[in-house]
Formats: C-alpha cells, structure tokens, sequence
C-alpha cells in the first residue's frame, strides 16, 4: 500500500484553498507544540500535584483530571502524527525517511 498515493488527493484538496506557505510548512509543528507543552505540561503538573497533596480531595481531583487530559493528550498526539505526514505530503516532502530511523549499526 503507497500511503503517498492514498494522501495526494487530500493534500492536493489542502492544497487548493490556497494556504500560504508559512502556514502549510509550520503551522502543523506549531499546533504539536502547543498540544506537547500546554496540554502536556497542565497534564504533568496535575498528575504531580495529584501525587503531592496533603488534602485528599485536592488529590483526587488532579488525579482525575490527569487521568482525563492523558488519554486526550495521547489521542491528539496520534491524530497529529496523521497531520504531520499529510502536511509533507502537501509539501512535496519525503515521508517515512529520517538518518534518525536508520537501524542502528552496532
């Protein structure tokens, strides 16, 4: 299966609505970064503070709140990993090859 086959089409629809280039080459990253560190660091301080709390009613309400946020966190990062490949795609861009995912030579 040439998954850049199955994504030209979408791209190319992406493509024509006339996005600018700055926004097609770092809109998607910047969108990541805000799901990593804002929605991440929320979920990270809340498990922790969860952890951390002498009061048991403010430790279960940031456990609960990073039990929902982490899956939702999770979910977000592998939809955008979609995203990040339909946007090498739009921009011409080799996918599926990196020096970084080379087999290491021992």
């Amino acid at each position: 299966m040439d998954i850049r086959a199955t994504l030209e089409p979408i791209a190319g629809w992406f493509g024509s609505l006339g996005i600018p280039e700055p926004i097609t080459h770092w809109g998607h990253p910047a969108m990541m970064g805000i799901v990593v560190f804002v929605m991440g660091g929320y979920a990270a301080y809340s498990g922790w503070t969860g952890r951390t709390a002498t009061d048991a009613a403010v430790a279960q309400e940031n456990k609960s709140m990073h039990a929902k946020l982490a899956p939702a966190m999770f979910l977000f990062i592998a939809l955008g990993y979609t995203g990040g490949v339909l946007s090498l795609v739009m921009q011409d861009q080799p996918i599926f090859e990196s020096p970084t995912l080379l087999p290491v030579r021992w």
